[in-house]
């Protein structure tokens, strides 16, 4: 049984890296944070109904800002690093290595998301969430999903510069398709089923709620756990160690439950 203390202090370090470190502090706080002000600034006076969505859209964005843009670059660092070398060397299950930056990253987001929900309220007079339960759900499954496929580009990515562009095919278009800026309706309807694979699609309606978003909650939990599966199957510990190429074609298998509520 692995002893629990040194994954701990790992989560702890990779928490505290998270602050210390210019460019992770950049994309966990900063960056979430200035974009936030701006948006709820110009888009709430712009567009009025932004208000009713502008707190679930900016904790989309900064969730995504979090582990589409941070971790895997992170990560993919330290594998070429030697570090996960060490972890191996020294009994460190790979669970544990994928692990604490996912938690420590999580504990990050609670810390933004309840700025952003606070100042949404007090300050730009954005709606509160009317349906708290369902709030934390979508939370918890967006931070899932996320972090999914955050892993999935750490551990497909085969350098840094990689992870960067693969994170960026998932980042862009759920920005302009994923319902944070303007409301899913007034997409064509092919775009619409297309903004369907998005992770953040699917977080937005359940934030939204409304008929069907247990299904999209559904979709964004197996998604989740797919994911996480997945990233441990190709995990590599040296980036020396190259498996067959062929099986990062698994990464893809998460967008099935996506693909999956574009037909029900």
């Amino acid at each position: 049984m692995m002893n629990m203390h040194p994954f701990i202090r790992h989560t702890a370090i990779e928490f505290r890296a998270g602050v210390r470190e210019k460019s992770l502090l950049l994309m966990n706080y900063l960056f979430p944070m200035i974009f936030f002000v701006l948006m709820a600034a110009l888009m709430g006076g712009i567009n009025p109904l932004f208000k009713e969505t502008m707190i679930p859209a900016m904790i989309v964005f900064a969730v995504m800002c979090s582990y589409l843009l941070a971790m895997p670059s992170s990560m993919v660092a330290a594998r070429e690093s030697g570090l996960y070398r060490s972890y191996r060397i020294n009994g460190v299950p790979s669970w544990a290595g994928m692990a604490a930056p996912v938690l420590a990253n999580a504990a990050h987001m609670v810390l933004v998301s309840a700025i952003i929900t606070v100042a949404g309220v007090l300050v730009f007079g954005g709606q509160a969430p009317k349906d708290w339960p369902r709030f934390a759900l979508g939370w918890f499954g967006l931070v899932g999903a996320m972090a999914g496929a955050g892993l999935l580009v750490s551990v497909v990515a085969t350098s840094t510069r990689a992870a960067t562009l693969l994170a960026q095919l998932i980042y862009i278009p759920s920005i302009v398709l994923g319902g944070l800026m303007t409301p899913p309706d007034v997409l064509p309807s092919a775009l619409s089923r297309v903004a369907a694979i998005f992770p953040a699609t699917h977080a937005m309606r359940v934030f939204r709620g409304g008929e069907g978003w247990w299904l999209s909650a559904l979709a964004l939990a197996v998604s989740a756990a797919a994911a996480m599966w997945i990233s441990l199957v190709l995990y590599e510990w040296d980036p020396k160690n190259e498996r067959p190429s062929r099986r990062k074609i698994l990464a893809l298998a998460p967008l099935l439950p996506f693909l999956a509520t574009m037909f029900m």
